[in-house]
This record gives C-alpha cells, sequence and structure tokens, in this order.
C-alpha cells in the first residue's frame, strides 16, 4: 500500500493543498477515488472548504476519474479497489469510529491500493491520534502506519516538542511531522527513509531508540 499524508492547509493555502492531492491521486494511476469525509462535516475557519469542494475541485477537474463519497449508499456499494482519501477536519474521532464501524467501509480502507491523507485524516492513519481537545488524550488510530503517530500543520503550529512527548508517552518508535501544503508519500513495505516528500517538502521523521 502507499500512503501519502498532507499537513493540511489553512485560510489561504487550500488552493495549493488541493492541487498537490490532485496530482497525487493522477500520480497514483487509479481510476476511482472513495472521499471518506467525516472529520470534516460542518463549517470550518477556512472558507474554502465549502459544501461543494470536492465536486469543484475534483470532479470538475479530472473528469476521466470516478469520484465517489462514502456518505451516499450508493456510491459506498460500487466503490472497488478505490484510492482512499481521508479529509482532514476537528472529527477524527468520528471519521475512525465510521470507518471501524462499518465492515465494507472497513475493508475498502485496508486493502485499499493508495491512501490520501490530509490534516486530520492523516493523523488517523497513525498507531494512535491525539484527540481533538488539547490534553484529552489518544485514541487507537487505524494503525495503517505501525508504530507511528503523525502531526500536521507541523511546523506552522510549532508542534515538534508536541510530538516528542507523544512519542514518548505512547512508548512509540516513530513520530512523522508534516507542516502545511508538505507530504509525504509512503510505502508501508519499506522503511520511512525511502519515502518520497513533496509539495514544500517540509517534513520530519522523529524517531525512539528502543
Amino acid at each position: 500500500m502507499i500512503a501519502t499524508l498532507f499537513g493540511g492547509g489553512l485560510s489561504g493555502q487550500v488552493d495549493t493543498l488541493l492541487t498537490l492531492i490532485l496530482d497525487e491521486i493522477r500520480y497514483s494511476g487509479c481510476k476511482q477515488v472513495l472521499l471518506i469525509p467525516f472529520a470534516r462535516l460542518d463549517y470550518t475557519k477556512e472558507p474554502e472548504w465549502h459544501t461543494n469542494w470536492y465536486h469543484e475541485y475534483f470532479d470538475l477537474k479530472a473528469p476521466e476519474i470516478e469520484f465517489l463519497d462514502a456518505r451516499r449508499n450508493d456510491d459506498l456499494a460500487k466503490a472497488s479497489n478505490s484510492l482512499i482519501y481521508l479529509s482532514g477536519g476537528i472529527e477524527k474521532e468520528l471519521l475512525l469510529n465510521s470507518i471501524t464501524g462499518n465492515t465494507k467501509l472497513k475493508k475498502l480502507v485496508y486493502s485499499a491500493p493508495y491512501i490520501v491523507a490530509e490534516s486530520g485524516g492523516a493523523m488517523a492513519l497513525g498507531q494512535y491520534s491525539r484527540k481533538t481537545i488539547a490534553g484529552a488524550g489518544f485514541v487507537p488510530g487505524l494503525g495503517i502506519l505501525a508504530d507511528t503517530i503523525i502531526e500536521p500543520h507541523f511546523i506552522e503550529k510549532n508542534r515538534h516538542d508536541q510530538l516528542v512527548r507523544e512519542m514518548n508517552e505512547l512508548d512509540l518508535t516513530f513520530g512523522i511531522g508534516v507542516d502545511s501544503n508538505s507530504g509525504i508519500r509512503i510505502d508501508t513495505s519499506k522503511p520511512y527513509g525511502k519515502a518520497t516528500l513533496l509539495g514544500n517538502k517540509k517534513v520530519e521523521i522523529l524517531t525512539v531508540s528502543k
């Protein structure tokens, strides 16, 4: 499996982020994409994430690719060997529960050839994910990136020390910090050192010797 993590994009950065994501979708060669948007269903501070953003940025710009939405039962039934796109957002626990609580969706995620995830969606790929409320602890992630925790908006929000603390508290070997409009493409069968950096390339991979 290939997992590509993007650090997200704050207001004024979203167009660049979505261009990077669409470029990665095209690079994958996948002809079907399944959006799993449950981390971002309501209002956000960034006006770019309006109700119709998925259709506007992807359907219209890449008509050669079939874009599906996991909120629609017909789309979920149609999905097969899809590239999985995990949107960002603050509702990480809802995103995780929506995947693990739906047999079809869970199978699609864990058998996907390619996953693209941004911000809160990227956090969900680790062994654990920090809860949305500061200091509220952690929840189990999807574990696609084992023994790892991920922090988005890494440099922009000065999260280096926070990531180190999380690794130590959870006894994890790896921490991946991905800044806004930066990405990392990981082949999950290979060491992180073989990964490819994307966008602004502001990514740090931290390790703790055990």
